[in-house]
């Protein structure tokens, strides 16, 4: 039985393409308006309600790692920065190629010639592993370990930490004896039709499973599918108050003009084209120091300490974004209410998928990274900000 078979439930499946997923909070911000945020409360409740055909973990992996044979004797292993490289080979065909090109692009950082030999020993692994039946296609995927050195074991258990996240699982399990006896470790999640496909700027990688690629068992090498392995009859129970109260606000009178608040005509001619991207400033901001954002009354008046305080923006920018924002005082704080209901329901969504996942057979300290949901109303990724955003 290959690793993913152990790993991969009898469910269909969707997982993350696209090299950008949105936060579900921020969507009403990339929208410019109250349809952005009925459309994030509506995913919100899709991704509950159908988590079986909607939802997969999203892995703490690191690097990332493109790999995948260009022709039936031509066989790379690289990242995204290199696959679409002008100015150097960013598609190598051996281990040392692969070494090489890791290395020289910062020759001069502490520990690089270890780290890139790691990466140029992964070349052989993922390439037993790979059937040249997939010629042509390039699969993507995240590191969850590169050397045995990187697992800790116990009697009950075998760990890895890739960035945050700690995984346990039961050293005594099919799987825990097979990453105990391993080299590397790799999450799949998506694949390419082409290299040129990966090297694009906008190129969105397939949703895929190790088994639907017919991924090799490779010796050494453990490789992950993104399944959560939560049982399809699970049921996750929605958060109706919450929902009912952050509807509410979106079909408020308030809500309505959210869209005149961040009409790009009219914020351009004040010289606050990006006022959004402010607003997600600040929501990062707040992340980065651990903070998340599920009061909106605080946070609305935070804001504006902020603006001038932090926001890094001019002061006659500062100055248009403050008298802006007066002028639409309801709509600027009911915003704020809707970004920390949303926030809100992401969260209670997350804890019971968490919960959910915690007899699957990979075990976590403190929770997965998070949850991405392919839903019909766009996809969302469901992760504890704070957490993974402060600054140490």
């Amino acid at each position: 039985m290959k690793i993913f078979e152990i790993t991969s439930p009898r469910k269909p499946m969707l997982t993350e393409a696209k090299a950008r997923i949105d936060h579900p909070e921020d969507i009403m911000f990339d929208e410019n308006g109250i349809e952005g945020a009925q459309r994030a409360l509506s995913a919100l409740i899709h991704a509950a309600d159908n988590h079986a055909t909607t939802t997969t973990i999203k892995w703490d992996g690191s690097p990332a790692v493109i790999f995948g044979w260009i022709d039936k004797g031509t066989f790379i292993v690289t990242d995204k920065a290199g696959i679409g490289a002008k100015k150097y080979n960013g598609r190598p065909t051996s281990a040392a190629e692969v070494t090489a090109m890791i290395y020289n692009r910062r020759p001069d950082q502490a520990g690089r010639a270890e780290y890139a030999a790691l990466f140029g020993a992964i070349y052989d692994l993922l390439k037993r592993a790979t059937p040249v039946s997939l010629v042509g296609k390039m699969i993507q995927g995240d590191m969850l370990w590169m050397k045995p050195t990187d697992l800790t074991k116990s009697e009950s258990a075998v760990s890895f930490t890739p960035n945050k996240i700690v995984y346990n699982i039961d050293i005594k399990s099919d799987l825990g004896k097979q990453i105990a006896k391993s080299r590397a470790g790799v999450a799949i999640h998506g694949v390419y039709e082409s290299a040129d496909e990966a090297a694009s700027k906008d190129g969105e990688p397939t949703p895929t499973t190790p088994t639907a690629l017919g991924l090799k068992n490779s010796p050494g090498l453990v490789i992950f599918g993104p399944e959560t392995q939560i049982a399809t009859d699970t049921a996750i129970k929605l958060p109706t108050a919450d929902i009912d109260k952050v509807q509410a606000l979106i079909n408020s009178p308030a809500a309505a003009q959210i869209d005149d608040m961040l009409d790009p005509f009219a914020i351009g001619a004040l010289k606050i084209a990006n006022l959004p991207d402010i607003f997600k400033s600040f929501v990062n901001y707040n992340a980065r120091r651990g903070q998340e954002i599920t009061n909106g009354k605080v946070v609305a008046s935070a804001f504006m300490k902020w603006l001038v305080a932090d926001s890094g923006l001019t002061p006659n920018k500062q100055a248009n974004v403050a008298q802006h924002l007066k002028e639409f005082s309801r709509p600027f704080q009911t915003a704020w209410d809707i970004v920390a209901g949303i926030t809100v329901i992401k969260h209670k969504i997350k804890d019971q998928l968490d919960k959910a996942t915690a007899g699957s057979g990979v075990q976590t300290s403190g929770g997965h990274e998070g949850f991405v949901s392919a839903t019909p109303h766009g996809k969302i990724k469901l992760v504890n900000r704070p957490v993974f955003m402060k600054e140490v």
